[in-house]
């Protein structure tokens, strides 16, 4: 397993990662000092606007006295599996929440997005339209004319949608496809292409078949593909892709 870092210093980046965290009520840790004190906390509201955040008080007494001390602080928590941290806060202040009293904090100017699984995965068709084409082998396209000689010659390229994706696959949508594709042949790679945005350079990768969903009825063909031995610099292209979009639908939602 992988361990990837993204350091996140937009503001309204940060504001929506921590009203996730709010709605999530997800127990963070605040760490004083080089861990010499440790402490449990919630957030309890966010006001992104003014850059600030209110966190639950803390119930340890040492906690208590180095907030009380304006001493700095880290906080330290897991959202929907991705380690964060951000790390220099100091208590500004208290104020009140839902009738109760809490720590009002500045929200922090930069976070640390650790990500610990291998990849993670954009559900894409959700917030965008993203192309992609796969390329037929020369197995494929002779399977197919095999299964019906009197259809038109197959395409060497299909043109679809991206469904899902994530720094080791992609999911892929055709419309308009009448004839079902088959799995390459073992010593066949499939190759697709897609780029980010309209303005990227496109990339190609080798692909694995994974599986393939062909529905007569609508006319569509799904595909789930692993890339193979991608390269590194494409594939941190996507991670990064995926971590921006993921804070994109965190504030939609």
């Amino acid at each position: 397993m992988t361990t990837s870092e993204f350091n996140v210093s937009s503001a309204s980046q940060i504001g929506s990662i921590f009203k996730s965290l709010a709605r999530n009520r997800a127990l963070l840790t605040a760490e004083f000092g080089r861990n010499d004190v440790q402490a449990a906390t919630l957030i309890l509201d966010v006001d992104a606007r003014n850059g600030t955040c209110v966190i639950d008080p803390f119930t340890d007494p040492n906690a208590q006295r180095a907030a009380a001390a304006k001493q700095q602080f880290a906080l330290r928590g897991s959202n929907g599996g991705v380690q964060l941290y951000c790390p220099r806060l100091s208590v500004v202040g208290e104020c009140a929440v839902d009738g109760s009293t809490g720590l009002e904090i500045n929200l922090p100017e930069r976070m640390h997005y650790l990500q610990r699984r291998d990849f993670f995965r954009l559900d894409v068709e959700r917030i965008m339209t993203l192309s992609a084409s796969l390329k037929l082998t020369p197995g494929q396209r002779q399977a197919m004319v095999s299964e019906d000689p009197d259809a038109p010659e197959p395409p060497t390229e299909l043109d679809g949608d991206v469904v899902d994706l994530s720094g080791g696959g992609v999911g892929l949508v055709f419309y308009s496809q009448v004839m079902p594709v088959p799995t390459p042949d073992d010593n066949e790679t499939a190759e697709v292409t897609l780029s980010l945005r309209e303005d990227d350079d496109a990339m190609t990768f080798a692909a694995q078949w994974r599986f393939s969903n062909h529905s007569a009825s609508r006319e569509t063909l799904q595909v789930g593909l692993e890339f193979i031995e991608p390269d590194r610099a494409q594939q941190d292209r996507i991670q990064q892709f995926v971590v921006k979009m993921q804070f994109v639908q965190r504030r939609i939602a």
